[in-house]
């Protein structure tokens, strides 16, 4: 806004508000002289607050005429000096509410007593005199919380400069997992047409409750119940999504400045991303990359003390692609149970193991099995999360879920903290929860089968080929949408060379026009990650993009 707009903005209210209260007082005065002879000593004393009235209404008049003058002069000397005009505005807004009666601001202070007063009284006067006088800069401080919350990936991906990229080449992002990212993969007709049906019906448009509705919280439980694990409604907990889940989670459990939450590493950033935006720790466990990036059962016992709120288990894996063996996980629940830890299992990823994963024995998981199942006679605390974004193909509608399972009734509490925390939105999108049951019931077995298949026959692809360039090597995924990829510096030294994860990710953009996410983001330096959720021309080039890239940094 302009010094001039701004001051004749000022001018008006002024004016419009003397013209009002002179008005109010004529009206009064008038009232009084014909108040009746009865009324003679309320009539004076209401003329003598008429007359008040009035003659404060035309000190207004006089303050917003100065303030008019002052700032004109101010406008004038600061377009001779060709200073920017919006140095004037907090002056400006200190001189206003003096004028108009209130309590001065800032710019209607005295440089030399740093006292302010009405503007008639000189302070205020002298203030606008000095209006050219540089001010004091200041800025609102953001909160620590928020100040220390960084997401690694949006860092990367949301910022990345497609300047930067080979000009030459089309750009080829393999970073972000979203399976709907390319357009090849879409959500069934079945799901769309549930959410259509939900939203035309109009039972849907209202708030839902906190903790979800109960059709949704019900049609979770059936879906995720079997011989030997029953849930109830009452064991379910809707959320914007699993992301939203784990935030959910992890505040209900963890005391900031005091608890520790153990995560995998290499792992999911936003694991460390929640328990800094919390003021909790975030302990490292080590994955083994000697087995696959196995559980490592000793490593976590030695990292758990008095202090560990909760345990984040992860299978399968991203960024890794680990499936972890059923044997594994009962081991880590046991020892859960054994230390009054909270085990946290982010199965997101649950339904994409792949085929032959389930079909063999061995380290690999035999089955896919949940934490739940594999807690039957085990009764460690225990909260699975889920949600539609992965298996249906629809990220973007954001549901997921907290499923409770507490055999032993350890959890009554984190129960009613989690329904208290619901409270902060008002429950996740009421359509999409109305559409669940049938977006459940109505999408075939076969159509997920179809899309596990072919994500299986992308990794196999991916594997394959990275296994073949030189400087490069990578454990075979088992399931999710992701391969963690290790980098070999010592053989990638020619032209320039290559020092790490984030070095290799940055020359290849620069040079090939592809994009990965750098190992360091997920706690793995010297390795990156792609997803292989894209279409096979897509990533048939990209892989030939990476194998011209290390061709050319060999040794």
């Amino acid at each position: 806004t302009s010094v001039l707009s701004m001051s004749g903005t000022l001018a008006e209210d002024a004016g419009g508000e003397r013209s009002t209260d002179a008005d109010s007082g004529v009206r009064a005065a008038k009232r009084a002289r014909v108040s009746p002879g009865g009324e003679e000593a309320r009539a004076r004393e209401t003329a003598k607050t008429a007359g008040l009235q009035a003659r404060r209404a035309s000190r207004r008049s006089l303050s917003a005429s100065v303030v008019t003058r002052s700032v004109s002069s101010a406008q004038r000397s600061l377009s001779s000096r060709g200073d920017d005009a919006a140095a004037l505005k907090p002056k400006l807004r200190g001189a206003r509410a003096a004028g108009c009666g209130g309590t001065a601001g800032p710019g209607a202070r005295s440089a030399s007593d740093g006292k302010s007063s009405g503007i008639l009284g000189g302070t205020a006067l002298s203030g606008l005199a000095g209006v050219q006088q540089a001010q004091e800069e200041w800025s609102v401080p953001g909160s620590q919380a928020a100040l220390r919350t960084t997401n690694p990936i949006r860092a990367v991906v949301d910022k990345l400069n497609p300047r930067l990229a080979n000009p030459e080449l089309n750009v080829l992002s393999l970073s972000i997992g979203d399976p709907t990212a390319h357009g090849h993969m879409r959500a069934h007709p079945a799901a769309t047409q549930a959410l259509v049906d939900a939203v035309q019906n109009y039972c849907a448009n209202g708030y839902p409750p906190m903790i979800g509705l109960e059709r949704a919280r019900s049609a979770v439980a059936r879906q995720h119940s079997t011989c030997d694990v029953v849930f109830k409604a009452n064991d379910v907990v809707m959320t914007n999504g699993c992301s939203h889940a784990l935030q959910m989670c992890l505040t209900a459990l963890a005391e900031p400045a005091k608890s520790n939450v153990l995560v995998p590493s290499p792992g999911f950033s936003l694991y460390k991303t929640l328990c800094q935006n919390l003021g909790v720790e975030a302990r490292e466990y080590q994955l083994d990359s000697s087995r696959d990036w196995a559980l490592d059962v000793g490593a976590i016992a030695a990292a758990m003390d008095n202090d560990t709120a909760a345990i984040i288990l992860n299978s399968p894996s991203n960024p890794t692609g680990a499936v972890h063996s059923d044997e594994e996980v009962m081991a880590v629940l046991r020892l859960c149970e054994a230390h009054r830890v909270t085990v946290v299992a982010d199965e997101i990823y649950h339904s994409y193991v792949f085929r032959d994963t389930r079909e063999e024995g061995g380290t690999a998981a035999a089955k896919s099995a949940s934490a739940a199942e594999l807690n039957v006679g085990i009764g460690a605390p225990l909260l699975c999360l889920g949600g539609l974004s992965k298996r249906f193909l629809v990220p973007g509608w954001c549901l997921g879920w907290i499923l409770v399972h507490d055999p032993r009734e350890r959890l009554a509490e984190i129960r009613v903290a989690l329904e208290k925390l619901s409270s902060l939105i008002v429950g996740p999108h009421a359509a999409v929860q109305y559409a669940l049951p049938d977006i459940l019931n109505n999408v075939p077995e076969s159509w997920h089968e179809g899309n596990i298949y072919e994500l299986e026959q992308q990794a196999h692809r991916c594997h394959t080929r990275i296994s073949k360039i030189p400087g490069l090597s990578a454990s075979r995924p088992r399931g999710s949408m992701f391969m963690l990829v290790k980098i070999d510096p010592a053989r990638l030294q020619r032209a320039g060379g290559v020092v790490d994860g984030v070095d290799f990710a940055a020359k290849l953009f620069r040079e090939q026009s592809v994009v990965v996410l750098p190992g360091e983001v997920f706690g793995a330096p010297g390795h990156f990650r792609i997803t292989y959720a894209a279409p096979t021309s897509v990533l048939e080039e990209a892989l030939s993009r990476i194998e011209l890239f290390c061709a050319h940094h060999a040794v």
